[in-house]
């Protein structure tokens, strides 16, 4: 996807798939496509789970800071830049992430905001492994990703290889300690 120089920067496909992980609902008209890995601009939104929020990267940003709680913050260095990553409800100053010399304000922006989602992203993981250990089946795995049971033979077989390869998985895991 190629930006004109006067449009804001959209953020990526990764990104855009970490917003969504996190909750991102604000009104969007631009999405990617995840299974296709294709970038869409018009007036619709999807609700299903093969698209994902394409937002500017100023409007996610936004987000962050208001619903979140976490703000990137771009030091201008002369022609470069540093990126500072902070949570607002710390009263520290230290940054979360701070990363030092970087070429573009845009570019800045984008490393921000990965950073800021990364860091959300593992928190989450750490709390949800923290409150449960449940595991669900490639069965409610599947409905809980699309909204629907297997319907098709092959819909109905991919969850029969996740099946398989979850046992294989906890066979190893099981063996390892």
């Amino acid at each position: 996807m190629k930006e004109k120089q006067n449009e804001l920067q959209i953020v990526s496909m990764e990104q855009a798939i970490k917003l969504k992980k996190l909750g991102f609902e604000w009104e969007w008209h631009r999405f990617w496509n995840i299974i296709h890995k294709q970038y869409y601009d018009g007036n619709y939104r999807p609700y299903n789970n093969i698209m994902a929020p394409a937002p500017t990267v100023a409007l996610a940003l936004k987000w962050l800071r208001d619903v979140k709680s976490i703000s990137v913050e771009i030091l201008s260095k002369g022609i470069n830049f540093d990126v500072g990553v902070y949570e607002l409800s710390n009263q520290s100053e230290n940054a979360l992430y701070y990363i030092p010399i970087l070429n573009s304000y845009e570019e800045s922006e984008m490393c921000g905001l990965d950073n800021a989602l990364s860091h959300l992203l593992l928190q989450a993981n750490k709390s949800e492994n923290n409150t449960s250990n449940n595991m669900i089946t490639a069965k409610e795995f599947w409905r809980n990703k699309f909204n629907e049971y297997p319907q098709t033979d092959s819909e109905k077989l991919a969850v029969a290889m996740m099946t398989e390869y979850a046992r294989d998985i906890v066979k190893v895991i099981s063996s390892n300690t």
